[in-house]
Formats: C-alpha cells, sequence, structure tokens
C-alpha cells in the first residue's frame, strides 16, 4: 500500500469515528424529545409500543458506535506501531465486528418500517379521498 493509500484509510476511519461519536448528542436529543411527546403528547394506544421501539432503536444506536469505536481505537492503539500497520488493521475485519454489523442493519430496517408505517397512516385519509 502506498503512504497515500494509509493516510487516506487512517483519516476516513478517524473522521468517521469521530463524526460518528459527535452525533451522539444529536441521537440522545431525538431520542429524549420523542419519549417526552409519546407521553406528553395526545393519548394513543401504541404509545408503550412505540416507547419500546424508540428505546431498541437508541440501545442498538449505542452498541454500534461502541464496538465501531472499539474497532478504530484497535486499529491505532493496539496496532498503531506504524502508519502500515494501522491501515492494515482498518482493512481486516475482525468477526465480532462484522457480527455487530447486523445490529445497524436491524436499526435501519426497524426505522424504515415506522417510517412507512407512520407514513401510510397519515396518507390513507388522502389516498382514499373522493
Amino acid at each position: 500500500m502506498s503512504s497515500s493509500d494509509t493516510k487516506a484509510i487512517r483519516d476516513a476511519y478517524f473522521n468517521a469515528c469521530n463524526f460518528e461519536s459527535l452525533m451522539r448528542g444529536i441521537h440522545f436529543s431525538v431520542f429524549w424529545m420523542a419519549l417526552v411527546h409519546i407521553y406528553t403528547g395526545k393519548r394513543s394506544r401504541h404509545k408503550h409500543v412505540m416507547a419500546v421501539l424508540v428505546i431498541a432503536m437508541f440501545i442498538m444506536s449505542t452498541v454500534h458506535n461502541a464496538t465501531f469505536w472499539a474497532y478504530v481505537r484497535r486499529a491505532f492503539i493496539a496496532y498503531g506501531d506504524t502508519s502500515e500497520t494501522v491501515a492494515a488493521a482498518l482493512n481486516e475485519y475482525p468477526s465480532w465486528f462484522t457480527g455487530t454489523t447486523a445490529i445497524s442493519d436491524l436499526n435501519a430496517v426497524l426505522a424504515d418500517g415506522i417510517l412507512v408505517r407512520i407514513t401510510l397512516w397519515h396518507a390513507a385519509p388522502l389516498l382514499t379521498y373522493k
């Protein structure tokens, strides 16, 4: 690998990890406001289900962030002797890391399902309007 390639790999993973960690503040704010809205908004039969889904999505997001941070930390600290060893560690994916990416995928599918359900629920009167 050339030195420009190793720098690009290290830079991309380092910046992605920092950005994702900084986004935790926004994730927490959205999580908190969703729970506040669910429990202080108008009465709904499904508020406990929505609260469980929001909490589950926040937990999955936190697990994904923690594993990504551990993966990048492992590359920079445990394999950080040279820039080439860091880049090589970032290019290999340990089994524990690839297994936890399924959590991120599940979170995305769950969020998309909720959005589609809410969109269809609110669009149904418009679709049946004559």
